[in-house]
């Protein structure tokens, strides 16, 4: 369960221009690598994420600091490397390291900003959980693992959905398929869900142009 975490900021004010901190959207895709237009790859076709780079900041050296989503991604939300929590593994949550962590959203909670989180930010799962104390409101987050075609659901939860939802004997469970793409609409499937809970928070926030956000998106 190799995992890359490719972090795309983008600060924006387009939503409250009349504000002196900008408003920032960090959008997280998980396993992605940098096979995009804005990194030079001239097979694949990205044009929107393309357009969003230009109007933010593009990491281009922002390497993986553990092939394993949880620390790596405690590395980019706490600054902390996994040598300095001694967390390698996916199940122990970091504020068990370093209980008085300030993560980047609380950085910016601190510092007058909502923050609210979308999606896969933090690793949930394999019996770790979210960080609530980083969200100014409840975490939101569909199903990490869903199909849509009928063949694909077992009557009980395949492995994978039961690790994501920290059931306990997982690994009793059979595996599930390894990849489908239905002909359905993209919000059949929680990015698309989480896309479109992206677009609403973003819609909403305009109408409270004296309040900063910070909202993070992972997919």
């Amino acid at each position: 369960m190799k995992r890359l975490c490719l972090a795309i900021s983008l600060l924006f004010a387009a939503a409250c221009p009349a504000a002196t901190k900008p408003n920032v959207l960090l959008v997280c895709v998980d396993d992605l690598k940098p096979l995009l237009g804005c990194y030079g790859d001239m097979v694949v076709k990205s044009p929107n994420i393309d357009r969003l780079a230009e109007r933010g900041v593009l990491f281009e050296a922002a390497y993986c600091n553990q092939a394993v989503c949880s620390p790596s991604r405690n590395a980019l939300l706490t600054s902390l490397r996994p040598q300095s929590l001694g967390i390698y593994d996916l199940a122990t949550n970091f504020r068990k390291s370093v209980p008085d962590a300030v993560t980047l959203p609380q950085h910016f909670m601190r510092n007058g900003y909502r923050t609210e989180g979308l999606g896969k930010i933090f690793h949930v799962g394999h019996g770790n959980t979210n960080d609530e104390a980083s969200w100014s409101v409840p975490h939101y987050s569909p199903k990490t693992i869903s199909y849509a075609l009928k063949e694909n659901n077992p009557p009980e939860s395949t492995r994978e959905e039961a690790l994501f939802d920290n059931k306990k004997e997982a690994w009793k469970l059979p595996r599930g398929a390894p990849a489908e793409s239905a002909d359905v609409p993209d919000n059949s499937y929680g990015d698309g869900m989480i896309d479109d809970e992206a677009i609403k928070r973003i819609e909403a926030a305009k109408q409270k142009p004296d309040e900063p956000f910070f909202l993070a998106v992972g997919f």
